[in-house]
């Protein structure tokens, strides 16, 4: 699965990120600010952003997980110093948060997750020593409606985490083809994009995996995303659907045109 960099200055609309559009007021003026590495953000390569609940923006980069309050940016970063209460990486590939007021970071070589209350951060699947070979997309992190948080690694494994125990324990597994190259929960449902180019919902509040359908293609299915708890997926043709109602599939028009 390609990997998607947005190389950027960061560009805030403050107010829409603070009110729904319903309770906008027309005669309120908007004001956009541009962001980047001269104002604190760590790099401008940035790979993923989040808001969290309490609306705080993370922008995960290059080199650095950033927090922007809407005056300034918390920088956060792996220190081999401080093995303890560091993220495992710089490089941030996807952020997420649960119910307990944790920020989950999949990051190349594992896993991490910090904490907003107490500060402090906790670290999951990093190798233990430094030799051991590590790769872009290896793990797949995502969190249901109830605040589960599941993670899929690429030897197959879908893991969910004990919060009691501080640990992932192993929910399911995946063989061969059927491994996943991209996963995310609308609701309870797992959405995720297995090797043979199938896209799958399945049920995961019977603490078993439970496949509900499978979509797929002749061509084979590539990418897909959930907006607004609707799917929109596309082929390796470069055509693209948006999955209706009663399960139909609707053809959208995307202009491939590159200039």
């Amino acid at each position: 699965m390609s990997k998607v960099w947005l190389l950027f200055s960061v560009y805030l609309v403050f107010a829409c990120s603070l009110v729904q559009a319903k309770n906008l007021n027309p005669e309120v003026s908007f004001y956009y600010q541009q962001l980047d590495n001269r104002n604190g953000l760590s790099n401008s390569s940035v790979n993923n952003i989040f808001v969290d609940k309490d609306q705080l923006l993370w922008i995960g980069t290059w080199d650095g997980l950033n927090r922007y309050d809407g005056t300034k940016f918390s920088v956060y970063n792996h220190n081999i110093g401080k093995v303890k209460n560091s993220i495992g990486s710089n490089v941030i590939q996807s952020i997420n948060e649960d119910n307990h007021k944790n920020i989950w970071i999949n990051t190349i070589g594992g896993i991490s997750r910090y904490n907003k209350i107490t500060g402090k951060v906790y670290r999951y699947f990093y190798p233990n020593t430094i030799n051991q070979k590590v790769s872009e997309n290896e793990y797949e992190l995502s969190v249901n409606r109830n605040g589960d948080v599941f993670c899929y690694s690429a030897d197959g494994t879908l893991s969910r985490y004990n919060i009691k125990g501080d640990k992932f324990e192993r929910y399911h597994y995946f063989s061969g083809k059927e491994g996943i190259t991209k996963m995310c929960f609308s609701e309870n449902s797992l959405y995720y994009l297995n090797k043979k180019g199938e896209l799958v919902i399945a049920n995961t509040l019977q603490n078993k995996l439970t496949i509900v359908k499978k979509h797929s293609s002749s061509v084979g299915i590539n990418n897909f995303f959930l907006v607004n708890n609707q799917l929109l997926y596309s082929l390796n043709n470069d055509t693209h659907f948006l999955m209706g109602v009663n399960n139909q599939n609707l053809q959208i028009g995307i202009s491939n045109k590159k200039n």
